[in-house]
């Protein structure tokens, strides 16, 4: 994956490791604070790219920090 860094959480702004991208099952993937709990919309793995769905979970994520 590249190194699209994490952006804080929306939320509760945590900007620390607690912010990780989580595996949804066999599914896909999403973004979780584990201080607060907020979640990204979960991505859902196609045509078994693994690595695609974790890098639009990142996207998707960062597009929703508030405070820039």
């Amino acid at each position: 994956m590249s190194e699209i860094k994490l952006k804080p959480c929306p939320f509760c702004l945590c900007n620390d490791r607690r912010v990780v991208i989580r595996r949804m099952g066999k599914k896909g993937y999403r973004v979780v604070c584990g201080r607060c709990g907020g979640m990204g919309p979960q991505i859902n793995i196609i045509n078994n790219d693994k690595m695609g769905a974790q890098e639009m979970a990142v996207e998707v994520w960062n597009r929703r920090v508030r405070n820039e």
